[in-house]
């Protein structure tokens, strides 16, 4: 309400992300995105969660959340605090065109 009467309400979603990042680091949990065309099956969200661990210090909690984008083809993207690993067919076709492009051949005759 303080919020509110203070007239600060263009802030309140800045001032939610703030809060909820600094009860992430109080609480230790770090959060790892996982970005599919498809929902992944459990065995999948697992074996990401086990390497994680192994980038992440064992006294933290990981909090693993799933989102789906059916314009990457196939594939999937992960998040982890400020790394991207982008592993998607999108991704692959669109490094393709690049090198394509960016190629110039010589036609013998």
């Amino acid at each position: 309400m303080l919020v509110i009467k203070k007239g600060r309400e263009n802030f309140f979603d800045a001032i939610f992300r703030n809060f909820y990042a600094q009860f992430n680091t109080l609480n230790k949990i770090k959060e790892i995105n996982i970005i599919t065309a498809i929902h992944p099956d459990t065995n999948v969200v697992e074996k990401i969660k086990t390497l994680a661990y192994q980038i992440i210090p064992d006294n933290y909690k990981i909090k693993i959340n799933t989102h789906q984008n059916k314009s990457i083809i196939g594939g999937f993207i992960l998040e982890i605090e400020d790394y991207e690993f982008d592993g998607t067919i999108k991704n692959k076709l669109q490094t393709i065109k690049n090198d394509l492009l960016n190629t110039s051949y010589k036609i013998k005759l």
